[in-house]
């Protein structure tokens, strides 16, 4: 689509019932690293754990940072990515925190043209479903009950942190505060 601008995605916390999802709409330039943090500003979560995304059913693996143990092809730093190309190929995979194994289903609802696009914030939540689930919290299938209790998701509130971040720049996005803190109250050793 050559007057694409941006795309709708929804992002669905996997596993929970009932459902967990944001809708966020995002410019087709965004990029792995990028779109994690919109995931946690989405979530209510504050990046304490590490992460990485895959394609659905592919080895290709996005990871803030390689391995260690040898360069692995199939092994991308998602600061060089573009999530765009791979969804419109599959869906993504966007796993937080390794050891609870948060999954979020990554799926493209739609393309927004430039001409569509007036009147719509880029980044912005523009439906969602559920509560924010803490992300220390457990999970349990049979009786479907989150512990502690779910937090009140906040669309308003969302969408101005997401507002703050697209206006902050890539050098004020530091991962203890995710680039919301006005220059003056970032910390001293940045």
């Amino acid at each position: 689509m050559d007057n694409a601008a941006a795309m709708e995605l929804m992002i669905k916390l996997a596993g929970v019932h009932p459902a967990v999802y944001r809708k966020l709409v995002v410019p087709l330039s965004i990029r792995y690293d990028q779109l994690h943090v919109l995931i946690q500003l989405a979530f209510g979560w504050e990046n304490y754990h590490l992460y990485g995304f895959h394609l659905k059913g592919q080895a290709r693996q996005y990871v803030p940072a390689l391995t260690g143990m040898g360069f692995d092809d199939d092994e991308i730093l998602t600061t060089q990515a573009y999530v765009y190309p791979d969804l419109l190929q599959t869906d993504i995979v966007y796993t937080y925190d390794f050891g609870a194994t948060w999954e979020h289903l990554i799926s493209l609802n739609k393309i927004i043209t430039f001409a569509d696009l007036p009147g719509t914030a880029l980044p912005s939540c523009v439906t969602y479903r559920g509560n924010n689930i803490p992300e220390d919290a457990t999970y349990d299938e049979e009786t479907g009950k989150v512990l502690p209790e779910p937090e009140k998701f906040d669309k308003a509130a969302l969408n101005k942190k997401l507002w703050l971040w697209s206006r902050a720049g890539e050098q004020m996005v530091h991962t203890e505060n995710l680039g919301l803190a006005p220059i003056s109250e970032l910390n001293e050793d940045f």
